[in-house]
């Protein structure tokens, strides 16, 4: 009996710091940037931005100075908001295991590091 607890009360505890108790953090964001090829002389780059927690995070905000590109980036994918900002999936959240993706032309790599988010756990 006192084993069948045990396992019970490791079963109840793994399952509240996978539900949601603990809360997702940047640190699960993760943003992928690969050379892919060249557009009108500067450097084609594939990003991929996904989110590695069970929560879901929405208005994902990028700290992205010097973004500017000279191939359109669809603006629902991601887009400079002022200060050297950038929002990604117009706000919308992206969910667990999710990427959204888009290219970029520029002379050099912009840094891309997210600076916010809006956590949603259900």
């Amino acid at each position: 009996m006192a084993t069948l607890k045990f396992i019970f009360s490791l079963f109840v505890s793994f399952c509240i710091v996978k539900g949601g108790l603990s809360q997702c953090t940047l640190s699960d964001i993760s943003v992928a940037q690969t050379a892919v090829g060249e557009f009108q002389g500067a450097t084609e780059y594939q990003v991929s931005i996904s989110n590695g927690c069970i929560c879901s995070q929405g208005r994902l905000v990028f700290q992205c100075a010097g973004f500017n590109s000279f191939e359109p980036v669809d603006p629902t994918l991601f887009k400079p908001t002022g200060g050297d900002q950038c929002l990604a999936n117009n706000g919308q959240p992206i969910h667990d295991g999710e990427t959204v993706s888009f290219k970029y032309a520029s002379k050099s790599q912009v840094a891309l590091s997210p600076l916010s988010s809006e956590i949603a756990c259900s």
